[in-house]
């Protein structure tokens, strides 16, 4: 989920709260042992809807029993670290510039890719990041490119809290 503020059409500020899902393939574990699918997206993106499967249902029976959910993005397994960044933290990364207060918020249950999403591969390769960076890493890399075009002084000051097992 991420917000920002953004310009409506009367040139006034008004808060905007995206809620983006993004959800892994199966791993390995889970194709062994034949599980059912549980959420069904598009391979990248395109559609605004996921549907759960609430039963242990497989097949048509599943999408019968399934519930459908509209959000404003859906990405699915094939989605790389490079459309996430684009679609979701980039918009943001140019409110911030323009000074606006702007959260990323990433919610779900362990192992579903919260952490990938948000760091990724954070080594640099020749000084270049790698294209399994997460949102965090690409962020960083932009603001100091960008604030090195600036010629501005700045002082950059950073949060990160992570609430792991109910504890910070």
């Amino acid at each position: 989920m991420v917000s920002s503020p953004q310009a409506s059409d009367d040139s006034t500020e008004e808060l905007n709260i995206t809620v983006a899902v993004r959800c892994r393939g199966r791993n390995e574990r889970e194709i062994k042992a034949k599980s059912s699918v549980v959420v069904s997206v598009p391979d990248v993106t395109g559609s605004n809807e996921i549907s759960i499967n609430t039963t242990d249902d497989v097949g048509i029976t599943a999408q019968i029993n399934s519930k459908t959910y509209t959000v404003d993005k859906v990405f699915g397994p094939s989605a790389n670290q490079s459309l996430i960044f684009e679609n979701i933290a980039e918009p943001l990364f140019f409110d911030f510039i323009k000074g606006y207060n702007c959260t990323v918020l990433v919610y779900g249950m362990t192992s579903t890719g919260k952490t990938y999403t948000m760091t990724g591969d954070e080594k640099l390769y020749n000084g270049e990041l790698s294209d399994s960076a997460g949102i965090i890493p690409r962020i960083l890399f932009r603001l100091f490119e960008t604030l090195e075009h600036q010629k501005d002084d700045y002082v950059v000051k950073c949060s990160f809290v992570e609430l792991y097992n109910e504890e910070l």
